[in-house]
C-alpha cells in the first residue's frame, strides 16, 4: 500500500500554455492528492516548485507549427492528514520529483489555435513513515488535445490529457491510465513577461485493494512567471 500511495503522488504530466512562444519560466504550486477509502478521506498536500522552458521549433506557417518543452518539478514534505497519521500510527511525509519532455504540434482554426500533446515523464517519490522510507519511480506517456483562446491581454489554454503509467504497481490495481484536465491562464504583463495561473485535476478510476474500495484523485494550483525571448 505504501508504494501505491507514493506512486499516486508522483507529479503528472502537465503541459504549459503560450503556444508557439519561446520562454523560460518558474512557478510555485500547491498540490493535493486524495484517497477516499470507505468514505474516509486520506489526503496528502503541500507546496512544490517548478522550472521549465519552451522552444518554438517550427514557427506557425500557413498549416502548422510545433513546440518542444522541458520541465522539472519538486515537492518536499507533503504531509498526510490526521486520517493518514492514525492509519500508519505516525506522521507521514512524501518527497516527489519529476522531469517532463513534451512535443506540441499545433495549427490555426478560425481565430484560435488547436493542438495535440505528446509527452514523456519520469518521476520518483519517497514515502517517509516515522523515518522508515519507501520509494517508487514511474515513467509515463501522455496524449492530449486542447485549444488556446486569446482574450486580449489574457490567454486561456484548456487541455485534456490521457496519461499511461508504465509501472507494475499501477497496472496491478488498474491505475495504469488517468485523465488530466488542465486550465492554465497567462496574463501578458508586458511584451517579455507573463504571469501565469493554472489549475489541474487528475481523474483515476476507483479500484479495490485488500478488499477496500479506493477512489484516488489529485489537484494542483500553480502561480508563476514566464520570460519570453
Amino acid at each position: 500500500m505504501k508504494k501505491l500511495i507514493a506512486l499516486l503522488l508522483l507529479p503528472s504530466i502537465a503541459f504549459a500554455g503560450n503556444v508557439g512562444k519561446n520562454y523560460v519560466g518558474a512557478g510555485l504550486g500547491y498540490i493535493s492528492s486524495n484517497f477516499e477509502v470507505a468514505s474516509v478521506d486520506f489526503d496528502f498536500d503541500g507546496f512544490a516548485y517548478s522550472l521549465g522552458a519552451n522552444f518554438n521549433a517550427v514557427p506557425l506557417s500557413s498549416s502548422y507549427g510545433a513546440d518542444i518543452s522541458i520541465s522539472f518539478a519538486q515537492g518536499s514534505g507533503l504531509e498526510g492528514n490526521s486520517n493518514v497519521t492514525n492509519a500508519f500510527g505516525a506522521n507521514v511525509e512524501i518527497d516527489s520529483t519529476s522531469m517532463v519532455l513534451a512535443l506540441r504540434p499545433f495549427t490555426k482554426l478560425g481565430g484560435n489555435i488547436v493542438f495535440a500533446d505528446l509527452g514523456y515523464s519520469y518521476g520518483k517519490s519517497e514515502l517517509d513513515v516515522a523515518g522508515v522510507k519507501t520509494s517508487d519511480s514511474d515513467s509515463a506517456f501522455a496524449l492530449g488535445i486542447g485549444t488556446e483562446i486569446d482574450l486580449n491581454n489574457l490567454t486561456f489554454t484548456p487541455s485534456l490529457t490521457w496519461i499511461f503509467n508504465d509501472n507494475e504497481a499501477a497496472s496491478n490495481v488498474d491505475l495504469s491510465d488517468a485523465i488530466s484536465l488542465s486550465l492554465p491562464f497567462d496574463y501578458h504583463y508586458s511584451e517579455k513577461l507573463d504571469i501565469s495561473f493554472g489549475y489541474t485535476h487528475i481523474f483515476y478510476d476507483s479500484y479495490t485493494f485488500q478488499g477496500a474500495s479506493i477512489e484516488p484523485s489529485g489537484d494542483a494550483f500553480t502561480l508563476g512567471i514566464k520570460y519570453k525571448y
